[in-house]
């Protein structure tokens, strides 16, 4: 505050009038006005005077507000660069001549920098790692200020790449912003760029107290679609250290720049699509959410695509939508396209504001020659491999199909029911009885004629010439004449012959009663006979086949030949026996078997 004397003339030249005025501020313009009245005057005032007062320079009041911005150099050296501007709390009070700045390491030499003239605010200076105190103060012809104090932390490494950047939204020209409080913080400083797309940023910053945490940011700088950079720095006791990143739009507007979209590969039933590099940094009008990708069929101008998010209207279009919610995904592959079919593509890009407008590019997918074929190749494939499995599996349980598919032909003998354990002990016995039934009778064969030897024949030669001849007349017809086929081949024997009655156990022996074969039970539940030789017509099933003639006699006889040596010699000679109408059957009950003897 200062005192000013103010001096006026009167009418005459002699009358001088001095006003003392009070309270004015420092090197500061005032118009003041004077008029004057006599007393005894009936005149009235005169005129108002017209004066032009400044008052005097003085120290600068208050301090700087100053604020610094720190780049990395090399590994031992960092860039800082001071700003300051007036406060509401500072006073220039004259113009400033000068700027005085100095550096005080806590180790090593102060540095000290005047700057002169009063439009600089900035000035930049190379300093070391370790920790600095900076003050700045402003200088006129009267003094300088209260010097304004910073402090600049050593450096401890990168900390502002490992700080995420969230996103904050503004409105009619005005940002919001909010941080978490930190503590030993006993103050907050918000900085941004005024001018982010310029190459002067003009840094802008705002202090706060750590009571806040929260402010509305309001500039006449702040224009819509431009994306602003916010730091926020805790001030510590030994400097400030930077907190959080914001970053946002005043108003979000659509974006000026569209995707270039590229069919990179077309496939009969797919394509891929690709728009990358695409601009999703501070070049856009609002941050990049997302994209639409529309598909749509040329001849249709409709979308059947079964695989899609939705089917909306895009002016003539009814095209299908696929929403891709990453802005750094910048390919797409369509699945679900028909062979040969012939399509339209576009990709329009999300902000706030809106989407761009779609720019559709036609894409033509060829003939699915694969399809074919693999069906046809697939089939073959698969029979290949199957069979080779199951060859495979054929040498390898070979044993085991063989008992599958091929089971063993079991062997009669040793069949359960065929068996003849029975008659192991009964070597004589040639005739199989059932246990309810009485057999057949056997009549005893006589023989009408003798044999006898031919004395010029040896007996041995004799005997199995003999043997031969039963082996050949075994298979005569019925009705040949036996004698005369036997006179030709060998000499009756003595007069002696066997019967048959001899050869079969007696009918009342008891070994009849033994036997239980399994299949006899068979014959006596299929066929019974009576003791005359009629047929039960009441049983069902086999019929063992019969002479309608009774047999008298059987159609050899066996004689025993005792030769010279001692050797027993069988022969058997054949008479002509008539049989009747009939045949007879060898396995027959009732028909008469041929009997070798051993």
């Amino acid at each position: 505050m200062r005192e000013v004397n103010l001096t006026t003339k009167g009418k005459l030249s002699t009358e001088i009038y001095r006003v003392i005025l009070s309270g004015l501020q420092p090197y500061t313009q005032y118009e003041p006005r004077v008029r004057c009245m006599a007393v005894s005057s009936l005149a009235g005032w005169s005129k108002w005077s017209n004066l032009v007062v400044r008052t005097q320079e003085d120290a600068p009041a208050g301090a700087l507000d100053v604020w610094r911005r720190i780049d990395d150099d090399d590994d031992d050296k960092r860039i800082v660069t001071l700003y300051w501007k007036t406060s509401s709390l500072f006073r220039a009070n004259g113009n400033i001549s000068h700027y005085h700045i100095k550096f005080l390491p806590l180790e090593g030499t102060p540095v000290e920098r005047e700057i002169s003239g009063s439009e600089v605010n900035s000035s930049r200076l190379s300093i070391g790692r370790q920790a600095y105190a900076v003050s700045v103060t402003a200088h006129n012809k009267a003094g300088g200020s209260l010097p304004a104090e910073l402090r600049i932390p050593a450096k401890n490494g990168n900390d502002a790449e490992q700080i995420v950047v969230e996103r904050t939204y503004g409105k009619d020209g005005e940002m919001y912003l909010s941080w978490q409080q930190e503590r030993g913080a006993h103050g907050y400083v918000v900085e941004w760029c005024a001018a982010p797309r310029s190459p002067h940023c003009d840094l802008q910053w705002k202090k706060y107290n750590s009571s806040v945490q929260s402010d509305v940011i309001r500039s006449h700088v702040f224009r819509p679609g431009v994306r602003y950079d916010f730091r926020i720095y805790g001030s510590m006791a030994d400097g400030e250290h930077l907190l959080e990143k914001k970053e946002g739009y005043t108003e979000e507007l659509v974006s000026s720049v569209k995707p270039n979209v590229k069919i990179t590969s077309i496939e009969p039933r797919s394509m891929f699509l690709d728009w990358s590099p695409y601009p999703t940094d501070e070049t856009q009008e609002g941050f990049i959410i997302g994209y639409n990708v529309y598909v749509t069929e040329t001849k249709e101008k409709d979308c059947n695509l079964e695989k899609t998010a939705e089917r909306t209207q895009l002016g003539d279009f009814r095209v299908c939508r696929f929403y891709i919610g990453d802005p750094h995904k910048m390919h797409i592959r369509i699945n679900g396209l028909k062979p040969n079919g012939k399509y339209e593509v576009a990709v329009v890009a999300i902000t706030g504001g809106g989407e761009t407008s779609a720019e559709f590019s036609k894409a033509h997918t060829p003939s699915d020659t694969r399809a074919a074929l693999l069906s046809i190749i697939v089939p073959i494939i698969t029979v290949s491999v199957l069979a080779l499995i199951l060859l495979f599996l054929g040498c390898w349980k070979r044993a085991w199909l063989k008992r599958i598919c091929l089971p063993d032909i079991p062997d009669p003998n040793k069949s359960k029911i065929f068996s003849f354990q029975g008659t192991k002990n009964a070597v004589n016995r040639n005739i199989l009885l059932t246990t309810k039934h009485e057999p057949q009778m056997v009549d005893i064969v006589s023989i009408q004629e003798k044999c006898r030897h031919k004395p010029h024949e040896d007996p041995k030669e004799s005997s199995e010439h003999q043997l031969h001849e039963i082996h050949t007349n075994i298979q005569m017809k019925e009705g040949s004449e036996c004698a005369e086929d036997v006179s030709e081949s060998y000499v009756p024997c003595e007069d002696e012959f066997l019967v048959m009655n001899s050869f079969y156990p007696p009918m009342n022996d008891p070994s009849y009663e033994s036997q239980s074969l399994p299949y006899l039970e068979f014959f006596n539940q299929t066929y019974t006979s009576t003791m005359d030789g009629r047929e039960d017509t009441s049983a069902t099933g086999y019929r063992p086949q019969r002479n309608s003639a009774q047999v008298h006699s059987l159609p050899y006889a066996v004689h025993s030949m005792h030769s010279e040596a001692g050797h027993d010699n069988t022969s058997i000679c054949f008479n002509s026996v008539g049989y009747g109408s009939e045949a007879m059957s060898p396995t027959s009950v009732g028909s008469t078997a041929f009997i070798l003897v051993d």
